[in-house]
Order: structure tokens, then sequence, then C-alpha cells
């Protein structure tokens, strides 16, 4: 259900525990939920071909990723992503970003865009504007 339709359909609180009760969090329980979140990115990662210069070891636990995977720079990925081919993402792009930098061998950085990020990105902005991140629970 889209939010416009939760707004029609909820109580203002139900809808802003539902985008915001993570305030409420302590750091135990928002980190797990941000380490669940990070591992379902990297198997979708790490069955791509982006990922095919950088894995070396199939990654099924954050030690693995902290062990095996090196930190990375937008280079090591400029040659898959300025060819702007889809078969090489972990997900379909549906807008892809361009701007101009000035490190590295390329004039250009491109970035994709899924889809489903794009609508969680418009969610997340909605449920901002409309509910207000510092409105108090009453």
């Amino acid at each position: 259900m889209k939010f416009e339709e939760k707004l029609k359909t909820r109580g203002k609180k139900e809808v802003f525990d539902e985008y915001c009760a993570f305030m409420d969090l302590n750091i135990e329980q928002y980190m797990q939920i941000q380490k669940s979140l990070l591992l379902e990115q990297i198997e979708l990662w790490q069955n791509s071909n982006l990922s095919k210069n950088i894995i070396k070891k199939p990654i099924e636990h954050l030690d693995d990723f902290k062990k095996y995977i090196p930190l990375t720079t937008y280079e090591d990925y400029a040659d898959i992503l300025l060819k702007k081919d889809d078969k090489d993402l972990p997900a379909k792009s549906s807008l892809w970003i361009e701007t101009t930098w000035e490190g590295g061998m390329h004039p250009i950085k491109v970035a994709p865009y899924s889809k489903n990020m794009l609508e969680a990105y418009k969610q997340n902005i909605l449920a901002c504007m409309i509910l207000g991140v510092t409105e108090e629970k009453g």
C-alpha cells in the first residue's frame, strides 16, 4: 500500500509509527536491523557482475564482508557502471544519475537507481514532510 493510501485509511499516529518507530529503538535493536539490511544488499550485490572484480569468496556473514572485501572507490566500479548495462547490476535501473567529478580516470560518474530505491526514497520523503520527524507521539 502506498503512503498516500495509508494516510487515507489509517490514523496519522499509526502511519507515523510505521515510518518513524526506529527512533524509539535502542542502539542494539537499531544496529541489528541495519546489519540485516546490509546482508540483504550484500547478497544482491555479490550475485551481480558489479562485484566480480571485488569479491573473492561468497559472503554469508558480516565478518566475512569485513575480512574479504577491501575498501573500494568509484574507480573500482567505473568501467562497469559507465556502460549503463542493467545486466551488470543487482537490479534493473529506472534512472541513471550523472555527475562530473575531478578524480580518477573518468570525467563523469554515473549511478543507477532502481524502481525500489526510487519508491523507498519517495515514500520516506513524503513521510518526513507530512508526519514530521520530530513529532511527539501521544
